[in-house]
């Protein structure tokens, strides 16, 4: 075989193989087009983002401090941390404090639900305090009655 039928069979290849990576191209390109209408399609139609179900618990922290509120997962500074949001008055509404926790020092996580966590710290009146007699209900003018 001379050296012009080998370069016309090379050539012959490269054209084929060229042609496959052509069709290869055509349908890559199709489906990225899909895709894209695809995610077009459920932006514009307003579809709902995943549901984020809120967690709540109380957190014991190094085994001597603990905290009540809502809790989750969250990744800050390329490490995950547990965040507690600890509510003001017992309610969300109201604002609240967030503190984040690295994973080994957690000592324990209990679940528990909104409600308690608004019952805990729900602000509540001081009981057991004496109050001062009234003044003047004493016959005698030598001060107040005890």
């Amino acid at each position: 075989m001379d050296s012009l039928a080998v370069a016309q069979m090379v050539a012959g290849a490269i054209a084929k193989e060229r042609q496959a990576i052509e069709r290869r191209l055509k349908v890559i390109e199709g489906r990225q087009e899909l895709l894209a209408t695809t995610a077009d399609a459920s932006t514009t139609e307003g579809a709902a983002a995943p549901a984020v179900v809120e967690e709540f618990a109380v957190i014991e922290v190094f085994g001597h401090r603990r905290l009540v509120g809502r809790v989750q997962e969250v990744e800050k500074f390329g490490a995950k941390f547990l965040q507690i949001d600890v509510p003001n008055d017992g309610d969300f509404a109201k604002g609240f404090v967030s503190q984040l926790y690295g994973g080994s020092a957690i000592f324990s996580v209990t679940p528990c639900s909104a409600e308690y966590v608004a019952r805990l710290y729900r602000p509540r009146a001081a009981t057991g305090l004496l109050e001062p007699p009234a003044q003047g209900l004493d016959d005698d003018d030598d001060g107040p009655a005890f």
